[in-house]
Order: C-alpha cells, then structure tokens, then sequence
C-alpha cells in the first residue's frame, strides 16, 4: 500500500506513494493524525528531494516603492507566538487593531505574558502538532524553533535531524491541508541565522555524501514554493535598530496567485529609541537580588572563554548587548552577560526583565508581571525583535 511504499522501496515508488497520499487528502479519503512523527510533509518531499529532479525554488521579486499606505483590518494566525512578538510588531504596523483567527504556544508563563498584554481570545496551549488545519486568516506568523539550528551536535548543527527542527514540516502541513485561494496570502518567519548555514537532507558527493551547508534552508523555501509562494530570505541583525546583537533569518512569503507578489520590497529600518546598554539600564529597587553569585563569578572568569573573550560576558555598557537567550537566567554559566553593580562583591548583576524586554523593541508598558519574574526570563529571552516585525508586515501591507 502507500504508506508501506513510503516506509520502504524505490526512489520511484516512494514518489508514486507520495502522490497517492496527496491525492487522498485532497479527497478527503485520509486525515492527518496529530503528533505522529513526521516524515515528511504532505506535499512533494523537499527534504529528501534530489535539488537536481523537480527542485525549485519560486523567488519574491523585489517591488517597486510603496504607494502611502492604507490603514487595514488584518487577520493573522500566529504559531510558536511565544509572549507576542509577531503580534506587537504587526499592530505597530497595520493602522487597524488586527484580528487573531489563532496563537499557539505551549509555554505557561510566556501565555500568561501574551493574555495580559493582547487577551487570551484564540490564545491555544495546543502544540502546532495537533492543529489539523490553519482557520482562514491574511497573514501566517511563526518563530517555529531554532535550538536544531543553533546547538552543535560535534561539529554540526542538528537541522532537521532534531524533532526540534523537524516543527517547521508542521507549518508546510497545514498551508498544504487548504487549497490555494484559502491559505493565508503572506508568511512571515524567523529563525537564527543557524538556519542559513544548517545542512538539510540532500546527499552531496562533493561534501563527502554529507548535506550541503545552506541545504536546510533552500529546503524551506522549496517546500513552501510547493505551496503555492513566492519567496525570498535575508539576515538581518537587530543591532540594525536596538543595542542588541542579534541575527537572524526573515522569510517572507507570498501567495504567487496575487498582485502582491510581484510588489513586496525589503523594508529600510530606522533606528529609534535606546543605542546602547546605558540606554535600558534601569535602577532597581532591589538590586542586590540581581547580583552575580560569587561562585558563578570565578567560573566565568576562570574559564578559558573568558580568557579569549573578556567583553564576552561583561560588554561596554555604551555598546550593544551580545545576543540575549531565553536561558539567560535559568543557565547562565555559559554565555549570560553581565552589567555593573557597585557597592558588592562582584560588582556585576544580571539584567532584570524589563531590561531585557527594552533590548527586544518592546515598549515600557508591556506588562510582564503576569508571571513571576523568575519566569519572565525565558519567554522574553526569545521572541523575535518587534521593530523588526512591524518593519517586514508594513512591508507587506505595502505590497
């Protein structure tokens, strides 16, 4: 049977298998099953694709100058919406409050981050993996995760190898579950510059049968150039607009049946509010339960990182911050960074929450303390810098 051909056999049976399986779900005959372990998705496999066989990639051609733009009333779904970042920058951007068809997020303190500040209408616990499909909305958000991209297994990125990687399929599956005109008419997604350098699943005999560096995310854009867009990728670093550096890679996409696909233009950014640590230090009441341990202390200085990285962990407070992680309190032996602290032993602390949250382009008056502060620190040590998602939706808006 198919799903048996797909298990096992021929690279040309596995492809009429493919088909086959296609075929019944766009009939109906077949339904997906949350939380089985993907394979691949259910469109052609681009993972496993030769690049040289049916492999393409449908770029967004870059527009030309936007016409003033025109306030509008947009429905979004937002998937890994960890504590809002997608939905901050949008709303900064749309001129109308948008309208949430969906947010998934499986953390409980970044939830409660998301409600206090947007409301828990169409907030979901639900894992990307049970959605059995996308309700109708204009624009698709997700940060899906990028610890495969990031964390070295010996000298390699993880990718797609990791089930943590593997999220990314999920996306594909559901823009697959609808026909064309009913899938969301743009895609913005985020991930660590990682992502551009990880290999996918391509055997290369010029690597030494091992992927290609970069094959990760052609493989991404493949798959949703199957679905139906045209898209286009870049870097961008967040030190660009916020004294943070912060890479990472935006994919934008669009429905290549509209207009809009031949008029979308990178957006320039501008920098506005704080330039450098100095500029969100606060001065908190309780400081001194900021205050480095002694014992993290001598092992960050002891270590050998330090020794060839002084600014590492304790950086110019009038420059930017290195990346910030969403283990920056919870794990910080490793590459948490400090700011002075005088009056103590050591005279350094760790950055309060709001402080963090100032380095991510969110406003003072995004309310954090919905969870305790204890657990403020991951969710707002990972969500995408909202200037810059305000930046790429006014983009499209534009387009």
């Amino acid at each position: 049977d198919a799903g048996a051909a797909a298990d096992g056999g021929s690279a040309t049976e596995q492809r009429a298998a493919a088909k086959e399986l296609a075929a019944l779900v766009r009939a109906g005959r077949l339904r997906w099953a949350p939380l089985h372990q993907i394979h691949a998705p259910l469109v052609e496999d681009a993972r496993h694709a030769p690049p040289h066989e049916g492999h393409f990639v449908r770029h967004l051609p870059e527009g030309e100058a936007p016409a003033p733009r025109t306030p509008r009333v947009v429905t979004f779904a937002e998937l890994f919406a960890g504590i809002g970042g997608f939905r901050a920058g949008l709303e900064a951007a749309a001129g109308a409050p948008p309208v949430p068809a969906v947010a998934c997020e499986i953390l409980e303190s970044a939830r409660r981050i998301y409600a206090a500040n947007f409301g828990a209408e169409s907030l979901t616990a639900a894992p990307v993996q049970r959605l059995d499909r996308l309700p109708a909305c204009d624009l698709l958000m997700a940060g899906f995760p990028c610890q495969s991209y990031t964390e070295q297994a010996g000298k390699r990125r993880r990718g797609f190898r990791d089930p943590r990687g593997q999220l990314f399929w999920h996306v594909v599956r559901l823009l697959a579950a609808s026909e064309l005109a009913d899938r969301p008419e743009a895609l913005l997604l985020e991930n660590v510059r990682g992502l551009r350098e990880a290999r996918g699943l391509w055997p290369d005999e010029a690597s030494g049968g091992e992927p290609p560096a970069g094959s990760a995310l052609e493989a991404c854009l493949a798959a949703l150039s199957r679905c139906g867009y045209a898209v286009a990728s870049r870097v961008y670093d967040s030190a660009d607009a916020l004294p943070q550096a912060r890479e990472r890679v935006y994919i934008v996409a669009v429905r290549a049946d509209l207009d809009a696909a031949g008029q979308f233009r990178w957006p320039a950014l501008e920098r506005r509010g704080p330039r450098s640590i100095r500029d969100v230090l606060e001065d908190p009441a309780d400081a001194e339960r900021h205050r480095v341990p002694r014992a993290l202390y001598r092992s960050v200085v002891d270590s050998a990182y330090h020794a060839a990285r002084p600014r590492a962990r304790f950086p110019d407070v009038d420059g930017p911050a290195n990346t910030v992680r969403a283990t920056y309190r919870r794990s910080p032996k490793l590459f948490s960074q400090f700011v002075p602290l005088a009056g103590g032993d050591p005279p350094w602390r760790f950055l309060t929450p709001r402080e963090v949250a100032r380095l991510q382009g969110f406003p003072d008056d995004f309310a954090l303390d919905a969870a305790d502060e204890a657990d403020q620190y991951d969710p707002i040590g990972n969500p995408v810098s909202t200037p810059f998602v305000e930046a790429r939706c006014g983009a499209l808006l534009d387009a």
